[in-house]
């Protein structure tokens, strides 16, 4: 019986030492930063913007494109005109104005409906010398226009291209009668001569004047904002 309960004990002190030297882990399903990190790798850079706020007043919204190189502004290279956040269904033949409202959920006394709530821009590399900025608008549509990219690297040596992205950080904007708001820094790496390699660090969000210490680094990059209109109001 001695000798049992001595084999026994044994046994529960092996398994209790085990247990305290062994390790576990439990698989988990993927997450959205998982995606968004398999996206980065493959050059693709995504950005979602709430522009519920902006429901309080009627704006015709249009997304840009500005262009620096070494500092200063090129050029706009474009700009994409999305139309109004908040539609009036008199914009229809009148006869269409009661299946409208039905369409959109309105009751019979509501005259306007939410055009633009959000809005996604998206950013993908084609290849070394190009890529291509989309700004997407749940209901509506898609633009989008190419850009120019740029190697780097040593005066004497192998260049290559290394763009990426930094949010700008989103102060509350003056109530104009226009408005542009930078969302999106796209950006060049530069080449550190101390290290001997190409690099893009520094703040994990640009300020809107650009005044950023990263931006000082970077020798090309462009600005994705969005420029916000008041509608005048129509006269009776």
């Amino acid at each position: 019986m001695k000798r049992f309960l001595l084999i026994l004990l044994t046994c529960l002190l092996w398994e209790g030492s085990q247990a305290q030297d062994s390790v576990r882990i439990a698989p988990q399903p993927p997450q959205v930063d998982d995606i968004l990190q398999v996206l980065e790798i493959n050059d693709t850079y995504v950005n979602r913007f709430d522009l519920s706020s902006l429901l309080d007043t009627h704006y015709n919204v249009s997304f840009y494109i500005d262009e620096y190189r070494e500092g200063k502004k090129r050029d706009r290279l474009n700009q994409m005109h999305f139309g109004p956040n908040i539609q009036s269904i008199k914009i229809f033949p009148k006869e269409q104005w009661e299946m409208a409202r039905k369409d959109l959920g309105l009751s019979p006394d509501e005259d306007e409906y939410v055009r633009i709530k959000s809005a996604t821009s998206i950013i993908r590399q084609e290849n070394d010398s190009s890529a291509f900025i989309y700004i997407s608008i749940p209901n509506a549509g898609k633009m989008g226009c190419p850009v120019k990219l740029y190697p780097v690297g040593p005066e004497e040596g192998e260049k290559f291209t290394m763009y990426s992205t930094r949010p700008f950080r989103l102060d509350a904007a003056p109530d104009t009668a226009t408005v542009e708001i930078p969302l999106v820094f796209y950006g060049s790496g530069w080449y550190d001569e101390r290290f001997k390699i190409t690099r893009f660090c520094g703040e994990k969000e640009i300020d809107p004047t650009l005044k950023a210490e990263l931006v000082k680094d970077v020798p090309h990059f462009y600005v994705i904002g969005m420029r916000l209109e008041k509608v005048k109001e129509k006269s009776e």
